[in-house]
């Protein structure tokens, strides 16, 4: 091959590779706040495990969610509640998954909406833990909520997806573990 074309070839491919790597090294930095927000949301909830970044629960949100258990502060302490901020339609909108530890792993799950007066419940669901899938429904995040029963030896789960108001049970399988 001639040298004039060698040196052609080489000049062309060193800025390919110029290029690709400026290219790779952008591309981590595209989108900080989506970075930043996958890493700071979580999607897996646990009736038995800690939230990894609980946020105080709204007296509106812990009065909403008494209301729809009908039980009392009494029967219902605070201690009982945890929260965490979810995004189900977007990076724009927060909203709150509230935990309701009722006893021995299990727990309510409530999916709570920001309104102007407070909150309003857009999923109420009990089980061992709940998860928050990257598929969505009408712009809104899918649920799956998976419970276990006669001491693990079943597994039961429910696929939830938002039908424009609230989310709705589509779909339930249950398998035996073992």
């Amino acid at each position: 091959m001639p040298v004039k074309t060698m040196d052609k070839l080489r000049e062309t491919l060193t800025k390919i590779i110029f290029c690709l790597i400026v290219i790779g090294l952008q591309a981590p930095n595209a989108s900080p706040q989506a970075r930043q927000k996958a890493a700071q949301e979580q999607s897996v909830f646990g009736s038995d495990s800690e939230l990894d970044r609980a946020v105080p629960v709204p007296r509106t949100a812990v009065d909403l969610v008494r209301s729809a258990m009908q039980r009392s502060a009494d029967q219902l302490p605070d201690k009982f509640f945890e929260a965490s901020q979810i995004h189900l339609n977007g990076p724009a909108e927060v909203d709150l998954i509230v935990l309701v530890h009722v006893g021995s792993h299990a727990a309510r799950f409530f999916m709570l909406r920001p309104t102007s007066d407070g909150y309003r419940i857009i999923l109420n669901s009990g089980g061992d833990s709940l998860e928050v899938l990257r598929t969505k429904s009408k712009g809104y995040r899918n649920i799956v909520i998976q419970g276990l029963s006669q001491a693990g030896t079943f597994t039961t789960n429910a696929w939830y997806r938002f039908d424009g108001q609230q989310y709705v049970e589509v779909n339930e399988k249950t398998r035996r573990t073992n």
